[in-house]
């Protein structure tokens, strides 16, 4: 479920209104500019391959940028993102990451389709050089070879990120703070007793929540990854890092946060 809430007596930051959140303009322009661009040359060609590779391109820039301006538009000041049942989850939004898995086929396939127009018969050969020559399929095959060998290495690496199993944005539980860290299978934990310090920072112009244990690491969470308002995330941590006799509350995601706005 999402909700918009309000902790009361917030420490971190005095008015939640500060968050503005807008979707970043390049992602527009990007989505703009490879729809526009893939879609003319698509309905100007009169070749059947060089269409399709080009919609295809234009679907991963689409992708792309919805990806971008769905997460960027769903996070508002105040807004948390948690599961209704189980312990509190601040988790990732599952329409960014299917759009981004889109992104990558589609990429994957734009490669495919450039290779494929140079071995099957009657598909005139894309971004063809030197007919003839030495360097007969040093354009357009080359191009395809490199774009499917990206797009499956990279398609490869989020689906590891994804399928791997552990709580992918910031379990807040009786007993304490747990992650996996993104790049990797491991696990964080930091039990309460060891929890040290909560704050809010940017992070390449990301509002991020930063996490501090008994030992001086630094531990970041992104507003991406939380799919909620760092600072609000902040907040309801705290609350329950100060009250320990409250802590078996975060079982049950409605009962916990409406110990935390008292209502």
């Amino acid at each position: 479920m999402t909700v918009r809430i309000r902790v009361r007596n917030p420490r971190i930051v005095p008015d939640h209104d500060y968050l503005k959140l807008r979707p970043p303009i390049m992602v527009f322009v990007l989505g703009a500019v490879f729809g526009g661009v893939a879609g003319t040359l698509a309905q100007t060609s009169s070749s059947a391959a060089f269409t399709l590779a080009m919609w295809l391109f234009a679907l991963t820039g689409c992708f792309v940028a919805g990806a971008g301006i769905y997460a960027s538009l769903r996070i508002r000041a105040g807004s948390i993102r948690v599961p209704n049942t189980g312990p509190l989850v601040f988790s990732p939004q599952r329409v960014p990451r299917i759009l981004l898995v889109l992104s990558l086929l589609a990429f994957t396939a734009f490669g495919v389709v450039l290779c494929a127009s140079w071995v099957l018969p009657g598909w005139e050969p894309i971004f063809q050089t030197k007919p003839g020559g030495a360097n007969y399929r040093s354009g357009g095959f080359v191009a395809g070879v490199v774009t499917t060998g990206i797009g499956t290495g990279l398609l490869a690496y989020l689906l590891r990120r994804l399928l791997v199993p552990g709580p992918r944005g910031l379990e807040v539980s009786p007993v304490g703070l747990r992650w996996r860290e993104p790049q990797h299978a491991k696990v964080t934990l930091i039990l309460w007793e060891d929890l040290r310090a909560i704050s809010v920072g940017v992070v390449t112009r990301a509002r991020v929540v930063m996490i501090s244990d008994a030992d001086g690491s630094m531990y970041v969470r992104g507003q991406s990854q939380l799919a909620s308002d760092p600072v609000t995330v902040a907040e309801i941590i705290i609350y329950f890092r100060d009250h320990a006799e409250q802590r078996h509350l975060l079982t049950d995601p409605r009962s916990a946060l409406a110990v935390v706005t008292g209502t």
